[in-house]
């Protein structure tokens, strides 16, 4: 399966690279079985996007001896993130940040979060 062209796979034991470290952005009544997952593959450093913070998912995390970011806003906001390509997409990207940006203000935390493979 793909979405916008990016092969997806169903749980992280299926991915084909080892990977140390993972951005959460699932619903929050996920999180603890994401953690589950992380810990079987050996990720070392897990980062719960705003709004997928669970303090059982934390302390599982902490308890499995991962580094956890949590509380903090979004990565993608924090690197001030924009698509590379067309100018729709940079409006995208734009109109993504000032959703964050609003969310913050009105005390509702944004659900999606997605960096491609690749871009910086």
């Amino acid at each position: 399966m793909q979405i916008e062209g990016v092969k997806t796979y169903p749980d992280m034991a299926s991915l084909p690279t080892l990977v140390h470290d993972v951005s959460v952005v699932t619903p929050q009544h996920l999180s603890e079985a994401i953690v589950e997952q992380a810990a079987a593959i050996s990720v070392q450093n897990i980062w719960f996007q705003p709004g997928v913070e669970s303090e059982r998912a934390n302390a599982r995390a902490q308890e499995l001896g991962m580094n956890v970011v949590a509380g903090g806003p979004c990565i993608l906001v924090v690197l001030r993130y924009r698509e590379r390509g067309s100018q729709a997409k940079a409006d995208t990207a734009a109109s993504t940040e000032s959703t964050h940006e609003q969310s913050d203000q009105d005390g509702t935390k944004p659900r999606i979060c997605r960096i491609e493979p690749g871009n910086k």
